[in-house]
């Protein structure tokens, strides 16, 4: 590079001697003219021949998902998604914790965490692991907590997420066989050096601004789903890995025979969905391996414990962090997704991030990142900053949200901005691992392709005025409804009236 460049200047430097004095007094006044032009504005007219794209370019109907049903003799739902894999097959299982005992239930994250990183009976962990690399196959799961749109019928499920090479995934399925049958927990070394590393992992992303745990902090009990989020991801989870690192002893003593209990529980249930993507080979195993089930039952009735719950809202809380700079969250209750607020809702969140927030909190008062999410599945909006040198500022700016009126200054070129902003998600081509984990979730939550296709002509026929009147109608049902959660050095949290929390 270092040649090139002087190879450059060379050049550039015999060119420059071959012009005449009047060749560079012409050169130089040409140079001028064109930084001129450069920095004058377009006219109207000439930015009126760009094209741009509207929302009648949107096609009226969202893709769908391309998907074929097919119920098992067992009575197991088994979605096959239609689309090429490349030869990779993927399968994801849910299976139902409604039945659960009670006692087992603050074990799940832990569990959850630890499952595809353990042996099971006759394997240890480097051999399982061993043989799930010869199959380029990977094991992760997922705690579920899902409704129809409505919020009427809760349900949880401990989903596995599955995938490896077509060629080899009979061999796959027999691996995940073993360890839904015999899972063990009883490789002690390693248990304490993945309980040292999910600490660790903790403290990483703390390091690095703790975004997503201030986030799940400040949602938690605005609904059922946030609550377990915080229990299962949030600052309650956190505490739980570090009594676990930090008194391995007490940990196998008390929670060793309850994760063995809940894998021995776990070995009798059967799935009650899963979802596809792959070639017939695959498909043929995966039919195979999911007829030797018992079965099948719809998911049930799922509650959290009544007395996990932090306070539903007014929580203002601080979590001390050695950084110099903020991640604030405000999250504020909201409508749920089938609510006819829900599309004026999702246009506001967009434009406040890419508006008001961004011009506020961004430009004005330093901060790296701003963000509003409207999330319906949760019945919450998020506002949340990161890398934040002015916290006062931020929060001040949230809690005023309810009363500047931000909407009441769109119109109708703001909302189809939004429109087209917002309608991605529901345009985007379907990846295998993307789609069959979107129609496990979906079918979860209830959710059909009338229900998504309302949605989506609900979005497009949004208006300035539509939208105006559902955040006003919102903020006055909601503006006292929130909680808030900065993580942050504790020298300049002074003054700002939180509660202080700490590992």
């Amino acid at each position: 590079l270092t040649r090139q460049e002087q190879q450059k200047k060379e050049e550039l430097s015999a060119y420059r001697d071959s012009l005449s004095a009047q060749q560079l007094t012409e050169l130089k006044r040409e140079n001028k003219r064109l930084a001129h032009y450069q920095q004058q504005p377009d006219s109207p007219k000439a930015i009126a021949t760009l094209p741009r794209l509207n929302t009648t370019d949107l096609p009226s109907e969202p893709h769908s998902l391309p998907l074929s049903e097919h119920i098992r003799p067992n009575g197991l739902p088994l979605l096959r998604g239609e689309v090429c894999s490349n030869g990779v097959a993927y399968l994801a299982l849910a299976f139902d914790l409604s039945e659960l005992p009670g006692h087992l239930r603050p074990c799940l994250p832990i569990f959850t965490a630890l499952f595809p990183h353990l042996g099971c009976q006759g394997l240890t962990y480097d051999l399982l692991g061993a043989k799930m690399a010869e199959n380029a196959a990977e094991l992760t799961l997922e705690l579920q907590a899902s409704s129809n749109p409505r919020g009427e019928k809760h349900s949880c499920t401990l989903n596995f997420f599955l995938h490896g090479l077509e060629e080899h995934f009979s061999e796959t399925l027999a691996l995940l066989s073993q360890q839904l049958k015999g899972k063990t927990f009883q490789e002690s070394k390693r248990l304490q050096e993945l309980l040292k590393l999910f600490w660790s992992r903790i403290l990483a992303e703390l390091q690095d601004g703790g975004q997503h745990l201030a986030s799940i902090r400040a949602a938690a009990g605005l609904s059922w789903k946030t609550s377990l989020d915080e229990q299962w991801n949030g600052w309650q989870a956190a505490c739980q890995w570090q009594k676990h690192k930090n008194n391995f002893r007490r940990f196998n003593n008390v929670q060793l025979p309850l994760l063995e209990e809940l894998a021995t529980w776990l070995g009798r249930q059967s799935p009650s969905l899963a979802t596809f993507c792959g070639g017939d080979r695959a498909w043929n195993s995966s039919t195979m391996f999911l007829d030797q089930f018992g079965t099948c039952h719809p998911t049930g009735e799922f509650q959290p414990e009544p007395d996990s719950l932090p306070t539903l809202w007014g929580r203002r809380e601080f979590l001390p962090l050695s950084s110099d700079v903020f991640n604030c969250a405000q999250a504020f209750r909201a409508p749920s997704a089938d609510d006819q607020r829900r599309a004026g809702l999702t246009i506001y969140a967009h434009l406040l991030s890419c508006g008001y927030l961004w011009n506020e909190i961004r430009m004005k008062a330093g901060a790296y990142g701003v963000q509003a999410q409207y999330l319906p599945q949760n019945a919450t909006l998020l506002l949340r900053s990161s890398d934040d040198p002015s916290p006062r500022q931020t929060m001040n700016t949230f809690a005023a949200l309810p009363q500047a009126g931000v909407e009441k200054n769109w119109q109708d070129d703001d909302i189809r901005a939004g429109i087209i902003a917002c309608s991605k998600k529901y345009l985007l081509p379907w990846r295998p691992r993307e789609l069959c984990q979107t129609a496990l979730l979906q079918r979860l939550n209830a959710i059909d392709e009338n229900w998504h296709r309302n949605c989506y002509q609900k979005l497009l026929a949004q208006n300035a005025r539509s939208v105006r009147e559902a955040v006003e109608s919102f903020w006055q049902e909601f503006s006292t409804q929130s909680n808030c959660c900065l993580l942050g050095p504790a020298r300049k949290a002074r003054g700002l009236n939180m509660d202080r929390i700490k590992f």
